[in-house]
């Protein structure tokens, strides 16, 4: 593709021409309906309009290939991402034998080896060229009015499965009459603009109507449609002119050329358009968005495409390691989210934001460059556990109510969610190793991939299983990090799990058939390599008995093992198909595999309040691990209520001192503090749990809180006393306070938010309960002792 400019050809910003098939460049003329079997093996030169800037194309032959994905530059991610999972248990080798070290070394070998190769040849693979060319399909000339048509929406109340993008329908509807109408009245530029929009998302409409039909005719046609509605988009692009001045129609387009690119499996391509969108973004001063009540239509439009650029920018920025392209936004981008009333993706939608979020965070220290000490490394590491903890009960709530297709994908939004704590813990792995993290990360790796299995084990539901090309596999395995695979990997090689072995395995299996598709080809090649040095631990001559023996030898005393939980997930064959899908999956921890819920802490808490909603969530700066969305919530008739549920359940570190339960009989005892853990509490503050006393209620901790912290606002239901270790405030109602005072909070008191300006320390001696308010002035949730000992439990530290 092209993106033409009135430079010189020398001087054009991006040639990529060699991206761009023949048969791209050979769509018929106006006016004419074209097949492949009609066409000449070579037709003559022709000239192409370029804008301002014209050039000969000499046409070659159409190649009969199905639609695949390009072997973009820079692929060596997976390789890169493998090899620091490797490098970890090769540091840490928790009771391995030196024959499994060895293995390990030689995976470190392979992986380095690939990452080194694809690197190297980065430049080359962006010149690839890949054919888009089906042989039975029509390219059209431009948008036909049924396409148009099929588009517009149904009923109000019709349930709609189309996936949300960043074309509101009033938009599109405007696009569908302006391209009804005479070409030269919108002349070439917005026409092609409009195309592009418009052929993507007739792609992905045609993508989800693939998974409502099983007549394998009708999905072949629809396969084919799609086919050609993407050699139509690509025709379109190459029209478009990267020096024309940004505007809303420009910034549409652009995002509708990343989703295309992301959906033909080149992330590459992908990050550089929404890079080329967050730039006009930014230069219009979009991303500056301050308020978003009573948005007007036109302001709606521009939050639809700052909230789709935030999406893949950072996810593709954190994927690749490479620089956010779009600004931070000074609101939550899940607060810009408005979708129609039918569609049963709005949720879904808001997680995927939120992961976003949190891969952006993730981002600053674990994609080299970071300043941030290894201790705050740790921290961000820390609050983005609790970050997580929080989504997955949105994640678990309310799937019975979607329809099925719709719950697979909430499966497939499983895998990214589980992939994404595997790299939370991977990084805070490297700062600060933790057999109790080690473990837990294995746990997440495997329901990631679990997860993942599942979708293979029901590819009819899933579209793309069926393409040419795997086009559901790019939203998923080629979208988000693999580090699952690598965890589980090392795992095979320490404890010699089958189990393990049989999964990843299975997987592979499943993903051979699309080995020829260049992307997943490499993908494969490194799994099935990794998969091949864990084959001598399985073959053995004297059978399983062996087997089991040489398990007994090299395990840890107390591996975590698969068959803990068991891989298979229950299908859904063998059940009635009018039966709810929900019901079809629900089923005991022992059997099946969707049953993912952390401990409920939170049972014993007295305190119970009206719910009210919230926003879905805070930038992850702002974010608080006890907000009101980390609550677990439960209907009761027409009133929700919410009881606090702890937001962590696995090992943060570990923890040489522990405030042990102290009764008012004790003699005396001496606290380590230095040796504590600080855990978060809300946005900017933390907190080491000195003393507890479960006996009167009692607890001594300490307040640790950056600049920009902020204490929510609290009733005192027994008085406080706090002195002042470090730094300096302003009390909204006790008054200014600097390092050696001491401030005494009444029984009954309710305090303000109370904002930090600098860092600052705090002792508090608390006789009682502290209840957090909401902004409204009514309790949101208590701190006491039962949740200071959830909290410790919560983080392993008990």
């Amino acid at each position: 593709m092209v993106l033409h400019s009135d430079l010189s050809h020398q001087e054009n910003i991006v040639n990529f021409d060699g991206q761009m098939s023949s048969a791209q460049r050979h769509c018929p003329s106006p006016g004419l309906t074209v097949r492949k079997d009609d066409l000449p093996g070579q037709a003559p030169p022709r000239t192409r309009n370029l804008g301002n800037y014209g050039r000969n194309q000499a046409d070659t032959s159409l190649t009969p290939e199905g639609p695949s994905t390009t072997s973009d530059g820079g692929s060596n991610y997976h390789a890169i991402q493998a090899k620091s999972v490797i490098q970890i248990d090769l540091h840490n080798p928790c009771d391995i034998s030196r024959e499994q070290q060895s293995l390990l070394k030689s995976a470190l070998q392979l992986v380095n080896s690939i990452a080194d190769s694809e690197s190297n040849n980065s430049v080359t693979a962006l010149e690839e060229e890949t054919s888009l060319q089906d042989s039975a399909s029509i390219c059209p000339e431009s948008p036909s009015r049924e396409l148009l048509f099929m588009l517009l929406h149904g009923p109000q109340e019709s349930i709609s499965i189309q996936w949300p993008d960043h074309i509101s329908y009033k938009t599109f509807t405007k696009m569908a009459v302006a391209l009804l109408r005479s070409r030269s009245e919108i002349g070439d530029h917005r026409f092609h603009q409009h195309s592009v929009c418009i052929y993507v998302k007739a792609v992905f409409h045609l993508y989800q109507a693939s998974r409502t039909n099983d007549d394998p005719l009708i999905k072949d046609e629809l396969s084919r449609s799609r086919s050609a509605y993407t050699m139509a988009a690509m025709r379109s692009i190459e029209h478009f002119n990267i020096l024309k001045p940004p505007d809303l129609s420009s910034i549409q387009s652009l995002i509708s050329i990343a989703l295309l690119m992301q959906h033909l499996g080149r992330p590459h391509q992908c990050w550089l358009f929404i890079s080329y969108a967050a730039r006009q973004i930014t230069a219009l001063n979009y991303h500056k968005i301050r308020g978003i009540s009573n948005s007007s239509d036109s302001e709606q439009e521009i939050h639809n495409v700052v909230y789709w650029c935030f999406y893949l920018d950072r996810t593709l920025s954190y994927l690749l390691c490479r620089p956010p392209s779009l600004p931070d936004l000074e609101v939550s981008p899940t607060d810009l989210i408005v979708l129609e009333p039918s569609s049963p993706y709005d949720v879904l939608l808001r997680v995927l934001l939120d992961l976003a979020q949190v891969q952006g965070r993730l981002h600053s220290v674990s994609c080299g460059g970071s300043n941030q000490s290894k201790s705050q490394s740790l921290e961000t590491c820390q609050i983005l556990e609790l970050r997580m903890q929080s989504l997955l009960t949105t994640l678990e709530l309310s799937r019975d109510s979607y329809p099925k297709i719709v719950q697979y994908d909430w499966v497939a939004v499983d895998f990214c969610y589980y992939a994404i704590l595997v790299e939370i813990h991977r990084t805070h792995l490297q700062s600060a190793f933790s057999p109790g993290l080690h473990r837990q990360c294995l746990t997440y790796a495997r329901k990631s991939l679990r997860a993942f299995h599942f979708l293979q084990q029901h590819s009819a539901d899933m579209p793309g299983f069926e393409d040419p090309y795997p086009s559901f596999l790019t939203w998923t395995l080629f979208f988000y990090p693999l580090s699952a695979f690598f965890v589980v990997f090392c795992n095979i090689i320490g404890t010699i799990d089958h189990d393990d072995f049989k999964l990843m395995g299975q997987i592979t299996q499943r993903l051979s058939p699309f080995k020829q598709d260049p992307h997943l080809g490499k993908l494969l090649n490194l799994l099935q390599s990794l998969e091949q040095l864990c084959e001598p631990l399985f073959q053995v001559s004297n059978g399983a008995s062996e087997a089991n023996s040489i398990s007994q030898t090299y395990m840890p005393a107390a591996p975590l093992r698969l068959s803990d939980n068991p891989p298979d997930p229950v299908t859904t064959g063998a059940f009635d198909p009018a039966m709810p899908f929900g019901d079809n999956m629900e089923s005991n921890i022992d059997t099946g595999w969707q049953e993912w819920r952390p401990p409920d802490y939170g049972t014993h808490y007295p305190f119970e309040s009206e719910f009210r909603p919230a926003r879905m969530s805070e930038p992850v700066d702002n974010w608080n691990p006890l907000d009101i969305t980390s609550l677990h919530c439960r209907k009761t008739g027409l009133r929700t209520t919410v009881r606090l549920a702890v937001t962590a359940n696995s090992a943060f570190l570990p923890s040489p001192s522990l405030p042990i339960m102290h009764s008012h009989h004790d003699a005396g005892f001496t606290v380590q503090c230095a040796e504590l853990k600080w855990l978060p509490l809300a946005p900017g503050v933390f907190i080491k749990i000195v003393k507890l006393v479960p006996e009167t209620g009692e607890y001594s901790i300490m307040v640790r809180a950056q600049p920009g912290g902020l204490l929510p606002p609290h009733r005192h239901v027994d008085s406080a006393e706090i002195y002042v270790l470090k730094g300096n405030g302003a009390h909204p109602q006790t008054g200014e306070f600097t390092e050696g005072d001491y401030v005494s909070e009444s029984k009954g008191a309710i305090h303000d938010a109370l904002p930090f300006e600098c860092d600052t320390e705090l002792l508090m001696v608390s006789r009682g309960l502290s209840v957090f308010l909401a902004e409204d002035g009514s309790d949101m949730y208590t701190m006491d002792v039962a949740m200071l000992q959830g909290m410790l439990q919560g983080a392993g530290l008990a």
